[in-house]
């Protein structure tokens, strides 16, 4: 089962590195990044784009429940 609700975040801090997204208008220049595909054929596009924000939503699965953190990209 997926919670209908998800909690968004301007900043995410994973161990000791902060990310940050568009909505922290203090760090607004690091929420740039190149986002790469691979594709079918193994070849990869690379395109620069910026986080609009982070936002964590948590699964109920048999085994307990799994929370996972991600980022909206514009």
């Amino acid at each position: 089962m997926v919670k209908n609700n998800v909690n968004l975040f301007a900043r995410l801090r994973l161990n000791a590195e902060v990310f940050s997204s568009y909505f922290s208008k203090r760090y607004i220049n690091s929420s740039n990044i190149l986002v790469r595909f691979v594709l079918d054929n193994n070849t990869t596009d690379t395109y620069p784009d910026q986080v609009q924000f982070f936002f964590e939503h948590t699964i109920q699965l048999p085994e307990g429940s799994v929370t996972h953190s991600l980022a909206f990209i514009r």
